[in-house]
């Protein structure tokens, strides 16, 4: 999908996006482009691990190890995965391995920006959100592997669930893209633990003074193809909840 789209005007395709979930998909949303985001269905419940809160900052030496992936957003601010820009996400990062957050880090925040905030969103399911939290603290470069850092509050996604939820496209649904979005806020939101994300992401939009956007790609068929690569369990996950049907 953004694939189609040059990287400047991604921001835009990002703003209809969450515009389109903050209305709750009551009604079908036009692009500007002559297509429509479908409405969300209503099978879509919890299934995946929550990430676990850490007391300390991440470590600059394990958050440069391993991060292939970069985006870069505005007025210099970038963003970095464990998987190249429109890349493949590794399987243990989903609902096919071990379903712990991956770990990101960044760079270029603006001297203005109070804290920060994640939002993680499934373009192939009509922006289903997978991960959403604020109040990050502007001073921090990333977060580590399966950890929210302290004083952060997430938000409840679209599986019903505090915290991260990885990627989980039920077979036959192809290769879907997920969009890591990473803003720069000027104040900070008013929110507690398990916010309603759907109504927090209009107020992240108008707060944000810089954005950047990273895609990541997974489907079914490549979870079967990583079952025969042994996957090294994560020191950090928190309890597994046992997967179901998800539409992401």
């Amino acid at each position: 999908m953004l694939d189609r789209f040059p990287r400047q005007s991604r921001a835009a395709w990002v703003a209809v996006g969450m515009a389109c979930v903050a209305t709750g998909f009551l009604t079908a949303c036009d692009t500007g482009d002559g297509r429509q985001l479908r409405p969300a269905r209503p099978d879509q419940t919890a299934t995946l691990v929550n990430s676990t809160t850490t007391s300390a900052p991440p470590d600059p030496a394990v958050l440069g190890s391993g991060l292939p992936g970069e985006g870069v957003g505005e007025g210099g601010l970038t963003l970095r995965a464990p998987w190249e820009d429109e890349g493949i996400i590794d399987p243990r990062f989903t609902c096919q391995g071990t379903g712990t957050s991956p770990a990101l880090s960044w760079s270029g925040v603006p001297a203005e920006a109070t804290n920060l905030a994640l939002v993680v969103t499934d373009l192939s399911a009509d922006g289903f959100i997978h991960w959403i939290m604020v109040g990050i603290d502007p001073g921090l470069t990333g977060l580590e592997e399966g950890l929210a850092p302290t004083g952060a509050v997430q938000g409840t996604n679209s599986f019903d669930a505090i915290g991260w939820g990885g990627p989980c496209p039920p077979p036959g649904t192809g290769e879907h893209e997920y969009l890591v979005q990473l803003h720069a806020l000027d104040q900070t939101l008013d929110v507690a633990e398990g916010f309603d994300a759907q109504a927090v992401l209009p107020d992240i939009e108008a707060a944000s003074i810089g954005t950047v956007t990273l895609v990541g790609r997974f489907s079914s068929s490549e979870a079967v193809a990583a079952t025969s690569t042994t996957v090294g369990p994560s020191s950090t996950l928190g309890p597994v909840v046992t997967p179901g049907p998800s539409p992401t």
